[in-house]
């Protein structure tokens, strides 16, 4: 090995290769030899003298498990009883690839003090002494409890520099967190002794670069200590300091590092600023959270981790956890704080480790997160954690209010904390934190003025909360009147939390007030008209005053148009806005301005839900125009962001999930659309808890989807249990949410047969819509479902009317959308019909144009077709063609063994009539066959009563002679089935039931 001493550039480099040989295991390293180059290559044979066996007592160790980062094992060079300048080596308390730290000494008897004496490896030992002279620099100027002190440093008679730095008897944090049982709190205090200590560094201009567990010792008595600043840099070091060191006025780009815990920008070889050291962190709070760091590699090799770290490939710490107590514990708060520190943009990390120790704290005391939306629901859950035992007789509406002073003593110091970042930022964070302090005291003067109003004390502790609003409502012109923008504001604030509350008129009537208090006091093209013009419009979009809706669209079209450019966010909402209108009166309006609206968030990805939201109502869209492929592109997309979104996850999966289940069923991805409705349902769950409408909703969905996928038996019981949901909460459900709730459950009567049960709903639902929304989609495929109700009881001619209403709102609505498959549910239903009234011509002629949506992969079916196939078949048999029946019901069965999930009432029906074309045949024993299949299916998942199962019973019987005990029996249980739903048996099987 050439023994030439090597120049500072060199050494870097060397330095830099043996830390990453040293992240390696023993069979790794020689394939890394292996692969070496350019520089590094001429390096090789320093490298291998170093990470030879015979060059310690042992050879060094494979790279350390995650569980235990720092295994002590025999350094190079030194010895026990050696003495290094004043002090005698004792033991060796752990090595690195620069060197090694012992338990040393005094040996010149001035003084009793063990001390941790750090060292260089002989090998590099010449070439750092400007590092250890940088070290001593750095720790001579750190005084803080959590940083281990700096006792001495020098040079020996041999030229070995040392440093003698005090010696902290305890266990590497991750080890001491794991052997201590630590709870999920007490590892969140141990980090904040740690962040404390990076500040205190940070704040004296020094960068560690090395946070990582070896690094960071507990003592028994509990206090995080942090050592090694070795190649930590002052970032306001001299410009004429040696190149080498990578040190300037803007950081450094030494590349001296632990891989697994650096931040990307040290990998890049980028300059480094205090932000590192918050990635660091951030690195080291995931592992000691979540029991795992946070990257999932398949390989685990050095370059594998490289590129996840520059790709920014961070896993949510609750999907990593190791118990699913864990997981619910970092779920929200903790993983979006986290992905805030881990985030590959420096502009979205926390700015300094204050900020993201900050934010902690605050979750710690159950405030709310700055890493988080501050939306209303998110305020009141913490709130009502903050709060329960006081609350606990209360009521949401007095939670509502002090969500409302919460989010003001939450921005204010939000704005204190961003205050300390840049002065210009720091002076607008300032103003919003007076004027949110100036609405916190308005509403902290509501509670003020009930008490003074009340003799009694107790009687003020029992007003209700709605009487607070309204104590507010009636204040606040006074109490703010000096302060118009803060009214605005409060306005805003008090409508939304009415309206949270079920109170949409007195909501209503405070955005008509702010409303006009925007047009007297703001410019015409003050976005923030066009704000206000919408939030009133949420409350006539969708009922009797869509005119007045349409004018405030209109109204705040044009004031974002007046805006240009400085419309900023609220050219997004009116888009949505537009298409939300737009959902119930004009399906190109519609899709057009979702798609304009998913395009305008792309370009500038906002950071609550807003994408979101458009981009469910975008695939929402695409799947009324009848094009499932594009809807379950858009959808699944919106699921995939809502699950990026560590912070809001939850709740942000329920928004898109009926929409893509329903896309999934219709490609015929049935386990699909299951998976989707139960990962809804677990998430309300999660964040409403069981009794929640949104929680008996998505438990309705799932259990429809259930029940129409064959797992009839988890479906009943699901929908058993979500009517006595219902039914214990029906004043929470009255209006909207109760009719459709039982809408949903006509629904599944009819699926199961029972389309005489499902009918009130059904009517109350049609009546419903003609009259709040006439020309809305939800009209059409309402009337289509009625009909279809009619037409299972032999009620024709009603269901003729109801198919006509459905055509003509179909083709208004869908004017200018209209391809050939956008129709085939309508087509679908219209057939029927005209097999029911006798026109099998017609039924056919209805059916031939029907096209699959486009872009199907080989995964995919297309249900609708399926369907088609049977009702052709049905149509054939009508038409005395048993061959051509008999091979079209042949084709739906085969398409129906491709479904990725059974659709067993559709099997039965094409078993069914499969079953009679071969009867009309002359093919009794296939016919049997078939029958008996399709009997099979319908005892498995239809109810008792139900008139399909009645139709099979009665095929079965045409084939028995007549005088068989087991004929009547099937005649008297079709008969049963008919008499109790009052309904007509189809031609064919009137005369075996003498009808």
């Amino acid at each position: 090995m050439d023994s030439r001493p090597l120049d500072a550039a060199s050494l870097r480099r060397l330095s830099g290769l043996l830390d990453e040989a040293m992240a390696l295991g023993v069979g790794a390293r020689q394939r890394w030899l292996d692969a070496l180059t350019g520089d590094a290559l001429a390096l090789r044979p320093r490298l291998e003298a170093m990470l030879a066996p015979g060059a310690s007592a042992t050879s060094i160790p494979a790279a350390p498990s995650p569980l235990d980062r720092e295994p002590a094992r025999p350094s190079v060079g030194f010895h026990a009883g050696q003495q290094v300048g004043p002090y005698r080596l004792m033991r060796e308390l752990g090595s690195g690839g620069m060197g090694a730290v012992w338990l040393a000494e005094r040996a010149d008897g001035t003084m009793a003090r063990q001390v941790a004496l750090k060292l260089p490896h002989p090998l590099l030992a010449r070439g750092l002494e400007q590092r250890f002279a940088q070290e001593r620099e750095i720790l001579s100027t750190l005084a803080h409890p959590h940083i281990a002190r700096l006792y001495d440093a020098g040079v020996d008679g041999s030229g070995l520099p040392y440093l003698a730095l005090e010696y902290v008897q305890g266990e590497s944090i991750d080890r001491y967190a794991r052997q201590h049982a630590l709870g999920l709190r007490a590892r969140l205090e141990l980090l904040l002794q740690v962040a404390d200590a990076v500040a205190h560094a940070h704040a004296r201009l020094v960068v560690h670069r090395d946070l990582k567990p070896g690094n960071i010792l507990v003592t028994a008595d509990g206090r995080a200590q942090l050592l090694d600043f070795g190649i930590a840099t002052l970032l306001n070091a001299e410009p004429g300091e040696p190149p080498d060191l990578g040190v300037g006025a803007r950081g450094t780009t030494g590349r001296a590092m632990t891989l697994d815990y650096a931040s990307p920008e040290q990998v890049a070889g980028q300059p480094i600023g205090t932000a590192s050291d918050v990635y660091s962190l951030g690195v080291l709070a995931y592992e000691l959270l979540a029991g795992h760091r946070p990257y999932r590699l398949a390989r685990g090799g050095t370059g594998e981790l490289r590129e996840a770290i520059l790709g920014g490939d961070i896993q949510p710490a609750s999907e990593q956890a190791t118990s699913a107590t864990l997981r619910r514990a970092l779920r929200g708060d903790l993983d979006a704080i986290l992905a805030q520190a881990l985030a590959l943009d420096l502009q979205r990390r926390y700015s300094s480790v204050e900020s993201f120790a900050a934010d902690l704290r605050r979750h710690m005391a159950g405030a709310p997160v700055a890493a988080r939306s501050p939306t209303l629901a998110y305020r009141l859950g913490k709130l009502a954690l903050r709060w329960r035992w006081p609350l606990l007789g209360g009521s949401l509406a007095a939670l509502a209010l002090l969500a409302a002073s919460g989010l003001a003593l939450w921005q204010a110091s939000l704005a204190r904390d961003l205050a300390t970042e840049s002065d210009a930022r720091g002076r607008a964070a300032q103003s919003e934190a007076r004027r949110a302090q100036a609405v916190q005291g308005f509403l902290l003067d509501i509670f003020r003025a009930n008490s003074t109003a009340q003799a009694d004390p107790q009687a003020a502790q029992r007003t209700s909360a709605r009487e607070l609003l309204d104590i507010g409502a009636a204040r606040m012109e006074v109490a703010l009147h000096d302060a118009p923008e803060a009214r605005l504001e409060m306005q805003a604030t008090l409508a939304q939390l009415y309206a949270e509350l079920g109170l949409p008129q007195r909501a209503a009537a405070l955005r008509e007030q702010r409303l006009q208090l925007a047009r007297s006091l703001l410019a015409p093209d003050d976005p923030r008209r066009a704000e206000a013009a919408l939030a009133l419009m949420n409350h006539y979009y969708d009922g009797a005053g869509r005119e007045q809706a349409r004018a405030l669209l209109d109204e705040a079209r044009a004031v974002v148009a007046a805006a240009g450019p400085r419309a900023g966010p609220a050219r997004g909402i009116l888009l949505l806005q537009g298409a939300r209108f737009n959902r119930f009166g004009s399906l190109r309006g519609w899709r057009d301005d979702a798609r304009s609206a998913v395009a305008f968030y792309r370009a500038d990805p906002p950071k609550d839900l807003t994408l979101l939201r458009a981009m469910q109502s975008a695939g929402a869209a695409d799947l009324a125009a009848g094009d499932a492929v594009a809807a379950l592109q858009q959808l699944s997309q919106a699921r995939d962001l809502a699950r990026a979104r560590p912070g809001d996850a939850r709740a942000a999966l329920i928004v898109p999930a009926a929409d893509l289940a329903e896309a999934y069923a219709a490609l015929g991805l049935g386990g699909d659309a299951l998976a989707t409705l139960d990962e809804a349902y677990q998430s309300a769950l999660h964040v409403h808890g069981p009794a929640h409408r949104v929680t008996l909703m998505s438990r309705i969905l799932l259990a429809l989807e259930a029940v129409r996928a064959g797992r009839t038996a988890d479906g009943l019981r699901d929908l058993r249990q979500a009517q006595q949901g219902i039914d214990a909460q029906r004043d929470l459900l009255e209006g909207w949410w109760r009719r459709n709730a039982e809408y949903q459950m006509a629904k599944s009567l009819l699926e199961r047969g029972r389309p005489a049960d499902a009918l009130p709903a059904l009517l109350d639902a049609v009546e419903e819509i003609r009259r709040d929304l006439p020309d809305s989609g939800s009209r059409v495929f309402r009337t289509r479902l009625l009909a279809e109700a009619h037409l299972g009881l032999g009620q024709v001619d009603r269901a003729a009317a109801l198919m006509d209403e459905a055509t003509r709102a179909w083709d208004r609505y869908a004017q200018g959308v209209l391809q050939p498959w956008s129709s085939n549910g309508l087509r679908l239903s219209q057939a029927s019909l005209a097999l029911a009234q006798g026109r099998a011509d017609a039924a056919l002629a209805l059916l031939a144009p029907m096209q699959a949506a486009p872009g199907l992969s080989a995964a995919m079916t297309d249900v609708n077709l399926v369907r088609r196939d049977v009702l052709a078949a049905q149509a054939w048999l009508a038409l005395g063609a048993a061959d051509r029946s008999a091979e079209a019901a042949r084709s739906a069965l085969a398409s129906a063994e491709r479904l990725q999930a059974p659709l067993p009432r559709l099997q039965a029906d094409a078993w069914l009539v499969l079953g009679r074309a071969e009867q009309a045949a002359g093919h009794a024993t296939a016919a049997g066959r078939a029958l008996d299949r399709a009997l099979a299916l319908r005892l498995a998942h239809d109810d008792p009563g139900s008139l399909p199962l009645a139709q099979v019973r009665l095929a079965i019987a045409a084939s028995l002679p007549s005088d068989r005990a087991d004929r009547q029996a099937l005649l008297r249980q079709a008969r049963q089935a008919y008499r109790q739903q009052a309904a007509q048996p189809p031609d064919w099987g009137r005369s075996l039931l003498g009808a």
